[in-house]
């Protein structure tokens, strides 16, 4: 159960005496079997949203949320599906659609990421390489650069992949 400040509560919950909401949900499956059924909700185009209030329909019941606690809990939702695992150099995300995403550690930018469709995605790339590979022969669409040089470092820090760094300059990894 997930707490939220806002005196405003409708149907989503219960309202304590010092104004908090509380929200639940009941525990149904839904049409995606494992699929939140709020994240299925939040992803419906038919989610009506008026100036101060989000409606969302989940296993036939009708949730009105304010603004403030559905953009709260859409938040806590992505972060409890999200998995993120840090390395030394690199760190890697899945999200709960199978996007995988590599990213340089510590980097806010988006030009020190490489988003991929699936881990398999990942994999297939991998594989494709020789048994012993540099940022050169990375040859995956759209991946260039210094990007090479990161996918090279999660390979080898990434316990996915079967791989260890022999050489650092120049960047070289053995399978």
């Amino acid at each position: 159960m997930k707490r939220s400040t806002n005196a405003s509560c409708k149907k989503t919950a219960h309202s304590n005496h010092e104004g908090e909401c509380f929200y639940s949900l009941p525990p149904k499956e839904g049409p995606w079997p494992g699929v939140h059924p709020l994240l299925i909700a939040f992803s419906d185009p038919r989610a009506k949203r008026t100036e101060d209030v989000v409606v969302l329909r989940i296993a036939g019941e009708r949730y009105a949320l304010s603004l403030d606690v559905a953009r709260s809990l859409h938040v806590d939702l992505h972060d409890a599906l999200t998995e993120r695992q840090s390395f030394v150099h690199t760190a890697s995300v899945r999200h709960v659609d199978g996007r995988y995403v590599i990213e340089r550690r510590r980097a806010a930018s988006s030009g020190n990421q490489i988003a991929f469709d699936s881990l398999e995605a990942v994999q297939d790339c991998f594989d494709d390489l020789p048994d012993t590979f540099g940022a050169a022969d990375v040859e995956y669409e759209g991946i260039t650069g210094s990007r090479r040089h990161l996918l090279v470092r999660h390979f080898a820090e990434s316990a996915e992949f079967t791989c260890e760094l022999i050489c650092e300059n120049p960047l070289r990894a053995k399978k």
